[in-house]
């Protein structure tokens, strides 16, 4: 009990604020909130921390890669293909050996054995006419009537062989072969023969037509060491140069492969 002086009057008790109690609540919830915030953080910070592997690396750096130990020369571990290759190698070598104890042996006279290369005509028979391909003429004019000789020439061997054809010899002829010791001299010869004629395709290396003054088609032709020249002449003209002509052709293709045997 207290006391009181006369004439006072008794104060009024002095009531709380409620609003004291309230902000003491909204205290407890931020300081709660702030606490999850913080733990929520944490926990996803370990978590990212602990499970994503980094890629820095282990200390000392990386250990040096295994190397397999080499053995040199043969072992009992040989694996099964290296035999294989072994015995395909040997196979192949027996093979190539084979193959050359078998090639063919060359002769110095050329390819076939005949005569060297740059050289591949010649008359080992010395005979000119047995070598010449008639055909078409004898089918035209006849069966053919023929001498073969040799004449002189200045740079090589002069073979010749002179006739006629059919009964009544309508259609003469005079060929000539010269076979000379190269190529080069060939063509000379020819290059001062030709003068004055038409260029005729499908003989030898080169061949030239020309209408000589007395009558008949002359062929000349050259191919390699050779230079062939087969002169018909037509008895009263029959038959005209243009079949003279083909006929020359004819025989001169026939007989260049038989002049290289």
């Amino acid at each position: 009990m207290s006391l009181m002086l006369y004439g006072q009057t008794e104060p009024e008790p002095v009531e709380e604020a409620p609003a004291d109690s309230g902000r003491r609540r909204y205290l407890i919830i931020l300081g709660m909130v702030v606490v999850l915030i913080l733990a929520a953080g944490s926990a996803a910070y370990l978590l990212l921390t602990s499970g994503v592997p980094t890629n820095h690396p282990a200390t000392g750096g990386y250990p040096p890669p295994a190397v397999e130990p080499t053995t040199l020369g043969p072992t009992d571990d040989t694996p099964a293909s290296a035999a294989a290759s072994a015995g395909a190698s040997a196979s192949a070598s027996a093979s190539a050996a084979a193959s050359r104890s078998v090639s063919p042996t060359r002769t110095p006279g050329g390819p076939t054995g005949g005569p060297p290369p740059g050289q591949p005509y010649r008359l080992a028979s010395g005979q000119l006419c047995p070598a010449m391909d008639f055909t078409t003429i004898q089918a035209g004019a006849g069966a053919p009537t023929t001498s073969s000789g040799q004449a002189k020439h200045p740079t090589g061997q002069d073979f010749t062989c002179t006739g006629g054809f059919g009964s009544t010899q309508k259609v003469k002829i005079f060929a000539d072969a010269v076979i000379f010791s190269d190529p080069a001299k060939a063509a000379a010869s020819y290059a001062g023969d030709k003068a004055g004629g038409d260029h005729v395709i499908g003989v030898g290396t080169d061949a030239t037509g020309l209408l000589p003054s007395g009558g008949g088609f002359t062929l000349l032709v050259l191919d390699a060491n050779l230079e062939l020249k087969i002169h018909l002449i037509a008895v009263g003209g029959q038959p005209v140069p243009s079949t003279l002509r083909q006929w020359s052709i004819d025989s001169a293709r026939g007989t260049l492969p038989n002049l290289r045997r």
